[in-house]
């Protein structure tokens, strides 16, 4: 695995409030084309549509990390606006 890449440097806000849904597919995305680490630091990020991960077509295999902060007082949450469909 190479590099690490942190959602917040891809704007992401972590409020709980703003959409963070493009910076973190954005993060993801880069992550995946360097086998790295998409890194969320503590925070609640509001995602309100699909997170894709791999590659769509399914033609090639992209490994890589997602990894956050799990302290009592400073965690990572991925919170579903519940806005979409899934299927």
């Amino acid at each position: 695995m190479e590099g690490f890449f942190n959602v917040k440097d891809f704007n992401a806000v972590g409020d709980g409030i703003t959409d963070d849904t493009k910076a973190i597919q954005e993060c993801i995305i880069e992550a995946q084309k360097h086998r790295g680490t998409a890194y969320f630091p503590p925070g609640v990020y509001l995602v309100t549509s699909t997170l894709y991960l791999g590659d769509p077509s399914g033609s090639h295999d992209f490994p890589f990390c997602i990894q956050g902060v799990g302290k009592v007082n400073s965690q990572s949450v991925i919170k579903n606006e519940g806005r979409y469909e899934h299927g």
